[in-house]
């Protein structure tokens, strides 16, 4: 249970969540846990209440999932296409350097 919340607090900051936002996530994290370890421990309408916020803050994590993915896709095409373009400049250099040195 506490390893699952250090990588879920490690994988928020990665993603560029404030404290605040990861102090949040975290405390529904527990509760989650709590609830479903005891759920009888717990008002019937304070568990609805609980999970329901859980499900829209799933959701949220969701959406930017997506545009996580959609960032990181467009980051790969984007390094493919300058890498290739930095070896073939890189190649054009490297003749041009045995022609010069040849030229001495």
């Amino acid at each position: 249970m506490y390893v699952d919340i250090c990588e879920l607090v490690r994988d928020l900051q990665l993603f560029g969540y404030t404290l605040e936002e990861i102090k949040e996530v975290s405390d529904s994290f527990r509760a989650f846990l709590a609830i479903q370890e005891n759920p009888e421990a717990f008002p019937p309408q304070e568990v609805s209440r609980k999970l329901e916020a859980m499900l829209k803050e799933v959701d949220v994590l969701f959406d930017k999932l997506g545009q996580f993915r959609k960032g990181i896709k467009r980051w790969e095409d984007l390094l493919k296409k300058k890498k290739k373009e930095i070896s073939d400049l890189y190649g054009r250099n490297q003749k041009r350097e045995a022609k010069k040195s040849k030229g001495k």
